[in-house]
């Protein structure tokens, strides 16, 4: 039976591979975005598709034949010899039983190739769904398939997130996709400091970290012998557009932080000195769980330059973890 919560109606009509635009002065991971998908349904409080003009449901695009036509060429014509490519920028990857069935078809294709002319593609799937276990097995694809989710604290989870998988389930996902033969992204994002009562921020920021010191614990234990799979951890403190900040703060919600600034790439964030001591923090927090070598497969995401280098972090592409 086919899914009613999504629409097939749609033709793309702009390229589906583009290169993220990461705004002024926002370090560059390099990465491309492929749109085979658009707009969500699943309500997360926080998401910029939920103020930008999207369709009322969920679009796969119905003319596929220019979405493979396209990644051929992309990959043929480009010089890069590494690649890139997110698949869950503009939809959750496996949104749909529909969605995970064209994102095998684009992992098969790439595969394909990624052989014909030599290059070397790495493909993310992101999903809080729990549908990867619907997923073909990708081990012997001759591209690395890269499963990634957003591990946020329960409790804040239940507030933002309501309508998807809880995070125990999205840990035990990645479990399910090694075995599926790919590797793991686990992306800390977004981070979200809530005072709900103007608490002291450093009473708060402290709390804040014993709750994702039992998350990066719960995650360390589960993929205690699978450490070797994991792809990239990612940073990700929260952000927000003009337009976002402004409808937030008209609503009261309580994830927005009374002290956010205006950065130079037109986002609101928390301050530098609070950034920088979260990001720190949870450096050290997965050094103690996942061994001091994990430091270099950790990124911020969507950061500037310096704040990377107070937290002692190498500024990387996302092409040179391969």
């Amino acid at each position: 039976m086919k899914n009613k919560n999504f629409n097939l109606q749609y033709l793309r009509k702009t390229c589906f591979i583009s290169r993220y635009k990461y705004g002024n002065d926002i370090v560059d991971l390099g990465e491309y975005i492929l749109s085979y998908a658009t707009s969500c349904n699943l309500g997360c409080e926080y998401c910029y598709l939920n103020f930008v003009k999207t369709p009322s449901k969920p679009v796969l695009y119905e003319n596929k034949d220019f979405l493979f036509k396209e990644i051929e060429e992309f990959i043929e014509t480009q010089n890069e010899k590494y690649f890139y490519l997110n698949c869950g920028e503009t939809a959750d990857s496996l949104l749909t039983i529909e969605h995970t069935l064209l994102a095998e078809g684009i992992i098969d294709f790439l595969s394909t190739m990624a052989g014909e002319y030599n290059k070397n593609v790495t493909i993310e799937i992101r999903t809080k769904t729990n549908n990867v276990e619907k997923m073909i097995n990708v081990g012997n694809k001759n591209v690395k398939v890269v499963f990634a989710t957003s591990l946020i604290p329960e409790n804040i989870r239940k507030t933002v997130e309501p309508l998807v998988s809880c995070v125990d389930e999205r840990i035990e996902n990645l479990i399910k996709a090694i075995d599926k033969g790919m590797l793991l992204g686990l992306r800390f994002e977004p981070i979200i400091i809530r005072n709900l009562d103007n608490r002291n921020t450093e009473i708060v920021i402290k709390e804040m970290m014993s709750e994702y010191e039992e998350l990066i614990r719960k995650t360390s234990d589960l993929i205690s012998d699978n450490k070797d799979k994991i792809h990239t951890i990612s940073l990700s403190l929260l952000r927000f557009t003009k337009k976002q900040f402004k409808q937030l703060v008209d609503r009261k919600s309580n994830i927005v932080w009374p002290e956010m600034v205006l950065c130079p790439d037109g986002k609101y964030r928390y301050s530098r000195p609070i950034r920088i001591e979260i990001y720190k923090n949870l450096v050290e927090l997965l050094k103690k769980y996942f061994g001091n070598s994990i430091v270099n497969k950790i990124y911020l995401a969507i950061e500037f330059d310096y704040i990377w280098k107070a937290c002692g972090l190498e500024i990387r592409r996302i092409t040179d973890f391969w």
